[in-house]
């Protein structure tokens, strides 16, 4: 049995050396101190960076990329983006995770390709409820609200709802759907939210799956909407949405 389980562990390694390349792992070693300049000496392609960790295209297979951590946020990005449960649930969504350091001061994840557009050009193309300016300016609270603000206004509102159950017609989220002026300047919470029940689960059936999908998530992990943007949103090679970079944290951190 022993010898079996070392044939299977020399077989991974022989494997992953074979996918990702024969000295990945010596030269992420190699690089522990000072990982974003070494590695570019080595010769992987810096792709991007963020405030908690850079992105390497790999030299052997481009179809993986390597992130490392540069602070320890990043590497609790890391762990959660390799979270066994976010891995399995929610693999439509997030990319996969192939390998990652015990620290998770790096992982390797499948390659995905950033939206090249606008924050309203990718709403409209995976999120197209959201996208109806002439709705936005005549049916909501917020006339003057772009796009983006629509989606990110709902969508904070909809997770708070999905974590503390729907109040109905005293949920606050439905304020969002009165437009301004239609009920007098002195209506209070309770009238507002009554107002705008009806026109918020009418506004509900015109969501996709794909968008209650991201709920899920979003309100599973806590994810920050102020990163939901262009850059950090993307696609498969199949054209399929897909989170390029999270910002999702515990409860209280």
């Amino acid at each position: 049995m022993k010898l079996l389980f070392e044939n299977w562990r020399k077989y991974i390694t022989e494997g992953e050396a074979e996918e990702f390349g024969p000295t990945l792992m010596q030269d992420i070693k190699d690089c522990a101190g000072n990982p974003t300049s070494c590695l570019k000496k080595k010769g992987y392609k810096l792709l991007g960076g963020g405030s908690f960790r850079d992105v390497f295209e790999l030299i052997k297979n481009k179809d993986y990329i390597l992130k490392v951590a540069t602070d320890p946020k990043g590497k609790m990005m890391n762990s959660l983006e390799a979270d066994y449960r976010m891995q399995r649930n929610f693999s439509d969504l997030i990319p996969k995770t192939y390998k990652h350091s015990e620290d998770y001061k790096w992982v390797i994840i499948e390659r995905v390709y950033p939206w090249g557009g606008s924050n309203e050009a990718w709403i409209k193309a995976f999120f197209p409820a959201f996208a109806d300016k002439e709705f936005i300016k005549t049916q909501t609270s917020l006339p003057t609200n772009t796009v983006w603000d629509f989606f990110d206004d709902f969508s904070k509102d909809m997770v708070e709802m999905v974590k503390n159950g729907d109040q109905r017609e005293n949920d606050k989220i439905n304020e969002l759907f009165v437009p301004v002026g239609s009920l007098g300047d002195f209506a209070g919470h309770e009238e507002k939210s009554k107002a705008g029940y009806a026109a918020r689960r009418k506004f509900e059936t015109k969501l996709n799956p794909l968008y209650k999908r991201f709920i899920d998530l979003a309100s599973q992990y806590n994810i920050e909407f102020w990163d939901i943007v262009a850059k950090n949103v993307g696609t498969r090679k199949d054209g399929s949405f897909v989170l390029l970079d999270l910002s999702a944290f515990p409860e209280g951190l």
